[in-house]
C-alpha cells in the first residue's frame, strides 16, 4: 500500500528481491567494488602531470558545479513534486518527463553530439558563425518536435481518452520542450569552446528563476505535472537569453561563412549513427518507466522515478565531466595527438569511476535515513531500491572513458553498436523483470543495461582504438585542412 495525504493507494507488484537478503547483496557489491578498484589502478597514464591535472580539475571542477547547480534544481523540483502531488499524477510527469528525454536524445545526436566533435575539430577558426547555425538548427529540430508532442497530449484531452493527468503532462512536456533544450544548447555551446563559467552562470540563473517559481506555484496551491513543465520551459527560455547577452560566444574580428547545408551534411554525416542510438537508448535507459506504467500502473511508474532522483546526482555529475572531457579529446584528434587522447579518456575513466564508488558507500548505508529526509517516509517500503541503482553511476562513469575516445576520434558506429547491444538487453530485462519482480525489476532492468553498456564499450575501444599511434598523422589532417 502507498500512503499519500491521509490515503491508501494499491499498488501491485511493488516487492522486491532484496527484501530478507540484503547481506547477500551487500556482500556481492563489495566484492564488484574491489575487483573495479583493483583493476583501475593497474592502468598506467604516463604524461599526467601536476600542471594538467591542476587545468583539468579547475574545469572539471566547475563543470561538475554547473552541472550540479543545474540538475540539483531539477532535482529539487522533482523531490517536490514528488513529495505534493497523487502519486498517479507523479507517475504521469514521470512518463511524460521520460517522452522528453526520449526526444531530447535525438536532438542531442543530430546537434549537441556533432557540435562536441565537429566545431573543435572542424571549425575553430569559424566558430561564432558556426554556434549561430547551431541556434537556427535547434529551434528547427525542436519546435516541431514539441508542437507535435503538446498536440498528442491536447488531443487525448479533447477525445478523454487515457489519463488526465497523463494528457495534460503530455501538453506541459510539449510546450516547453524547445526552451528547455535550448539552455542545454547554450550550455553545451560554452563547452565547446571551454568556457565553462558561461555555462555556470547559466545554470545559476536557471537556479535563480525556477526557485521563486516553485515558492510561487505551490502558495498558490497550483503545482501538476502541467506547471511544473511549464516553470522549466520558462526558466530555461529566460536563463538563456540572460547568458547569451551577457557572456557573447566567439569572435567577429573578422568576418565568417559557415554555410547552413556544410553544417547540416557534417551534422549529419556523424550524427545518423548517433540518431538511431538514441532510439535505442530509450530501449535501455528510458522503457522501464513505460513498461512499468503499462505493467504496472502510473503509480509504481511515480515510485520507480522516485527512487531513481537519489542516483541521478552521480549520474549527471559523470555527464558533467563528460562534457569537458569531448571537446578536449577532439581537439586532440583533431592535432593527431593520439597518445594524449587516450591517456586523457582513460584518467576521466579513473576518476569519474572512483568518485561514483565512494558516492555509492556513502548513499548505501543511509538510503533509510535519506528516504525520510526527501520524502518524509512515503516511499519508504521501497528504499532498499537506493543502493542497487547506485550500480547505475559506476558502469555508466566505466564506460564513459572508452566511449568518449571512440567519440572524439569520430567512430560514431559505436553509438550505434552500443545502443543496439544495450536496447536488446534493455527491452528483453524490462519485460522479464517487470513482469516477476513490479517496479524492482524496473531497477534491475536500469542496472543490467547500464552493465551491458560498459561492457560493450571497453570491448570497442579495445578493437577500434589504434594501437600505434601513425607517423605523420597530425601533420597529413593540418595540410587536408
Amino acid at each position: 500500500m502507498l500512503e499519500w495525504a491521509g490515503h491508501e493507494y494499491a499498488v501491485p507488484y511493488l516487492q522486491h528481491p532484496l527484501r530478507g537478503s540484503n547481506s547477500n547483496y551487500r556482500i556481492v557489491l563489495l566484492r564488484i567494488l574491489v575487483i573495479v578498484g583493483s583493476r583501475m589502478t593497474q592502468i598506467s597514464l604516463p604524461g599526467i602531470n601536476l600542471v594538467r591535472l591542476r587545468s583539468w580539475g579547475t574545469r572539471g571542477g566547475m563543470a561538475v558545479l554547473d552541472q550540479g547547480i543545474f540538475s540539483g534544481s531539477n532535482f529539487v523540483l522533482n523531490i517536490l513534486l514528488a513529495r505534493w502531488l497523487a502519486p498517479a499524477e507523479y507517475g504521469a510527469f514521470a512518463v511524460a518527463f521520460t517522452v522528453f528525454l526520449f526526444l531530447s536524445g535525438f536532438h542531442s545526436a543530430i546537434l549537441l553530439e556533432p557540435m562536441s566533435v565537429i566545431g573543435p575539430a572542424n571549425y575553430t577558426d569559424r566558430m561564432s558563425a558556426y554556434l549561430d547555425r547551431q541556434i537556427r538548427l535547434h529551434f528547427a529540430l525542436t519546435i516541431p518536435a514539441g508542437l507535435l508532442t503538446a498536440a498528442t497530449g491536447a488531443a487525448l484531452l479533447a477525445a478523454r481518452v487515457g489519463d488526465e493527468w497523463l494528457a495534460q503532462a503530455l501538453v506541459g512536456a510539449g510546450l516547453a520542450l524547445p526552451f528547455m533544450l535550448f539552455l542545454w544548447t547554450v550550455r553545451r555551446m560554452f563547452y565547446v569552446v571551454q568556457r565553462q563559467a558561461g555555462a555556470l552562470i547559466s545554470s545559476t540563473a536557471y537556479l535563480l528563476i525556477l526557485f521563486p517559481g516553485i515558492w510561487l506555484l505551490h502558495k498558490q496551491q497550483a503545482e501538476s505535472s502541467l506547471t511544473g513543465f511549464a516553470l522549466m520551459g520558462f526558466a530555461s527560455a529566460l536563463a538563456s537569453l540572460l547568458t547569451l547577452v551577457w557572456r557573447k560566444l566567439g569572435s567577429r574580428k573578422a568576418p565568417e561563412v559557415v554555410p547552413m547545408r556544410e553544417v547540416w551534411g557534417a551534422h549529419w554525416g556523424y550524427g545518423k549513427w548517433a540518431l538511431a542510438a538514441a532510439f535505442l537508448s530509450l530501449a535501455y535507459g528510458q522503457v522501464q518507466i513505460f513498461f512499468t506504467a503499462s505493467m504496472v500502473s502510473l503509480e509504481a511508474a511515480g515510485v520507480l522515478r522516485a527512487m531513481q532522483n537519489f542516483m541521478l546526482p552521480m549520474l549527471q555529475a559523470v555527464i558533467a565531466i563528460s562534457l569537458i572531457g569531448l571537446p578536449a579529446l577532439s581537439y586532440d584528434y583533431g592535432r593527431g595527438e593520439l597518445r594524449s587522447l587516450r591517456r586523457k579518456g582513460l584518467f576521466l575513466t579513473m576518476a569519474l569511476t572512483g568518485i561514483a564508488i565512494v558516492y555509492e558507500l556513502i548513499t548505501w548505508p543511509l538510503a533509510s535515513s535519506l528516504e525520510h529526509l526527501v520524502y518524509g517516509g512515503k516511499y519508504s517500503a521501497y528504499a532498499g531500491l537506493i543502493a542497487p541503482l547506485g550500480l547505475i553511476p559506476i558502469f555508466a562513469a566505466l564506460a564513459a572513458g572508452f566511449s568518449l575516445i571512440l567519440r572524439s576520434i569520430q567512430k560514431p558506429k559505436s553509438i550505434l553498436i552500443s545502443g543496439i547491444v544495450t536496447g536488446i538487453a534493455g527491452v528483453a530485462s524490462s519485460v522479464l523483470f517487470i513482469k516477476i519482480w513490479g517496479v524492482a525489476g524496473g531497477v534491475a532492468s536500469l542496472v543490467f543495461a547500464y552493465l551491458a553498456s560498459f561492457l560493450v564499450a571497453g570491448y570497442l575501444y579495445r578493437a577500434w582504438f589504434p594501437s600505434k599511434e601513425p607517423t605523420g598523422f597530425g601533420n597529413d589532417r593540418m595540410e587536408k585542412g
